[in-house]
C-alpha cells in the first residue's frame, strides 16, 4: 500500500505528533499503576514505593483523564484538523478513519484494562 498524505500544513503534523506523545504517556502511565494496583495484593506490607491508596488514587485520575481525552482528540482531530489541513480524495480520508478506528480500539483496550483494575481494588 502507498503512503497517503493526510494533512498539507505543518502545524497539523505538529499537533499530530504532540498528542501523539501525550497518548503515548498517558495511556503507559494508566496501564503502568493498572500492573502496579493489581499487583499490590500479591506485595507483602511495608515495601518501600508500594502504597496502595496513592497508586490507587493516581489510576483512578489517569483513567478519567484517558476516557475523557483520548475521544475529545478524536472529535478536535477531525474538525480541527483533517477538515481544514486534510487531503480531499477519498483515499486519505479512508487512511484517515482507520487510524481513528484504530486508535478507538487501543483507547477502548486501556478503559477497560484499567476500569478492571479500580472495580477489583477499590474496597467493597
Amino acid at each position: 500500500m502507498a503512503s497517503v498524505v493526510i494533512y498539507s500544513g505543518k502545524g497539523a503534523h505538529a499537533a499530530q505528533r504532540l498528542m501523539a506523545l501525550l497518548s503515548i504517556v498517558i495511556a503507559t502511565s494508566t496501564l503502568y499503576f493498572a500492573i502496579k494496583v493489581h499487583a499490590g495484593g500479591f506485595w507483602p506490607p511495608g515495601i518501600s514505593g508500594h502504597e496502595p491508596d496513592r497508586d490507587l488514587n493516581t489510576l483512578v485520575l489517569l483513567t478519567g483523564v484517558w476516557a475523557v481525552f483520548a475521544p475529545a482528540w478524536f472529535w478536535f482531530e477531525y474538525w480541527f484538523l483533517y477538515r481544514p489541513f486534510g487531503n480531499p480524495s477519498p483515499e486519505a480520508f479512508e487512511h484517515f478513519r482507520f487510524s481513528q478506528q484504530l486508535s478507538a480500539a487501543v483507547w477502548a483496550g486501556v478503559v477497560l484494562v484499567a476500569g478492571f483494575v479500580i472495580a477489583h481494588a477499590l474496597p467493597e
